[in-house]
């Protein structure tokens, strides 16, 4: 048995029930560029505070 009869084997019980189509919903650009810019922003202050640049020290 070669591997795509053992492919279809496997997953000849899998069906879709209805059709999917990804272009029906769009992100606005706006959204996109906050949450990269709040991504950035958090990671940024997330390293600052784990090298602890801010010079405290104990």
């Amino acid at each position: 048995m070669k591997n795509k009869e053992a492919y279809k084997q496997a997953f000849k019980h899998v069906h879709y029930q209805k059709e999917v189509n990804l272009s029906q919903k769009r992100i606005p650009k706006s959204l996109i560029t906050f949450v990269t810019s709040f991504s950035i922003l958090l990671s940024t202050f997330t390293v600052t505070y784990a090298f602890d640049i801010g010079g405290y020290t104990k």
